[in-house]
């Protein structure tokens, strides 16, 4: 996460650029997001937490058995599949 991103504001419904320029990415990325209630305004810079949908039923969160063991088991099963027919 070095170097610049490309970012491009459209309006999906005309397909028309609203806005380009290239933002420069540290350890930060930057997002688009929505803001029906108009509390967010330009020039306005924070910290936010992305929270992804998905995961163990639905919550984003998983069991600490699944978070542990995944990577080896899935190193596992690579040697494992190798072997296979």
């Amino acid at each position: 996460t070095s170097g610049n991103a490309d970012v491009q504001v459209i309006q999906v419904s005309t397909g028309q650029v609203l806005g380009a320029a290239q933002v420069p990415m540290y350890i930060v990325a930057p997002g688009v997001f929505e803001n029906p209630g108009g509390r967010a305004k330009d020039g306005m810079v924070g910290r936010a937490r992305i929270r992804a949908g998905g995961g163990f039923l639905v919550s984003g969160w998983y069991p600490v058995g699944y978070v542990l063991l995944r990577s080896p088991f899935r190193w596992l099963w690579q040697k494992i599949w190798g072997w296979l027919p």
